[in-house]
């Protein structure tokens, strides 16, 4: 089941790339949640810090530029621990993982003015990650030596502590003024991060807070538009246009010497007593 939503996520974001971008932009998080242990419940050790970064493109789907479909792509590091004393007494398991991110969220903006600078938005959508490498390891509460940390994918797809890929839901609320945007939202754990074989399930509820900036391409491309003619053609308008100018020159300069022509000749008047 897994593999399919995978595949059909991919599907979505080929296609969303497909499309070309109308803005594009840069944004960084910070992210804090608890993972959820069936094990070990919610208590306080399963609490998880990280950050983001990453890059968006973004396409509006009408001309009021309200819906949009964005897409983005980048990199997340991830440090957190939760209680393992079911497993190993006096313990808990550390990580710190480092993955690729590709959030895909479909947008609505309100505007908050009349020239569209500065616009509350509300957007949602599936997230993908994909495990790249890391470290783990058993932290004894009773120890003097430290843990020794190995890597939690073990070098293969499914093997190891933990899955590659994991999927969530998420939903947010953001604002933006003049491209400067700054955003809140919670993703809700859709993949057990545990593999298979471990006997507990984890699952990652993650907040997270953003801040970033979107540039408007839609001008530049609108220039584009308008001077993307083959040069040929521009060399060939700018003669027509000089050979109009020579010609309507040369009309004006006919008209002002038959005008007096046209008037005839001037005959004087003249009284006496």
């Amino acid at each position: 089941m897994k593999k399919k939503i995978t595949i059909i996520l991919l599907l979505a974001i080929v296609s969303v790339g497909s499309v070309s971008a109308q803005r594009i932009g840069l944004e960084g998080s910070y992210n804090t949640g608890l993972l959820h242990s069936k094990k070990s419940g919610d208590d306080k050790t399963n609490a998880f810090h990280g950050w983001d970064a990453l890059f968006r493109y973004e396409q509006f789907l009408d001309s009021a530029s309200h819906w949009s479909l964005n897409i983005g792509l980048g990199w997340r590091y991830i440090a957190g621990r939760y209680g393992v004393e079911w497993y190993i007494p006096y313990s808990t398991c550390t990580r710190f993982t480092h993955e690729i991110v590709v959030p895909l969220d479909l947008a609505y903006y309100f505007d908050l003015n009349e020239k569209k600078r500065f616009r509350l938005s509300v957007f949602g959508g599936p997230r993908m990650g994909m495990g790249l490498f890391g470290s783990y390891g058993n932290h004894y509460y009773m120890a003097t030596r430290e843990y020794d940390k190995v890597n939690p994918y073990n070098g293969s797809f499914r093997g190891g502590e933990m899955n590659r890929v994991s999927l969530a839901v998420g939903a947010g609320v953001g604002i933006e003024w003049y491209g400067l945007m700054a955003k809140v939202n919670y993703d809700f754990p859709c993949t057990n991060l545990a593999h298979d074989g471990l006997p507990d399930e984890l699952y990652r509820h993650q907040f997270r807070f953003t801040v970033g900036y979107m540039l408007d391409l839609r001008p530049i491309i609108k220039r584009r538009r308008e001077n993307k003619i083959p040069i040929f053609q521009r060399e060939n308008r700018q003669m027509f246009g000089q050979q109009q100018t020579q010609s309507k020159r040369k009309k004006d300069k006919k008209e002002k010497k038959e005008e007096p022509r046209k008037r005839g000749p001037q005959v004087g008047v003249t009284t006496g007593l």
